[in-house]
């Protein structure tokens, strides 16, 4: 558990509207260095933040789950792909 809150605290910053912000709260809660950051809530698109640790070899992708209308209109059109046929 103790390895499990500083990872949920990283999650919660998908939620971050404000870049400037998240990248300083990145920053400060392990050393990351920001790469990108997209906010939009359109149908079909996720939210999500890209970040890098390069002393701990860490990639991080932070993705924002249904947040507004839209995102749960998002979550609900989705297209399933049977994975043997892949």
């Amino acid at each position: 558990m103790k390895g499990l809150f500083p990872m949920l605290r990283l999650a919660e910053l998908a939620y971050e509207p404000n870049t400037e912000e998240l990248e300083q709260k990145l920053k400060e809660e392990g050393g990351y260095e920001f790469y990108r950051h997209k906010t939009d809530s359109n149908v079909g698109q996720l939210g999500y933040y890209v970040a890098l640790n390069r002393s701990e070899k860490i990639l991080l992708f932070g993705v924002r789950g249904a947040y507004t209308l839209s995102d749960a209109v998002t979550d609900t059109v989705s297209l399933t792909i049977n994975s043997a046929s892949v």
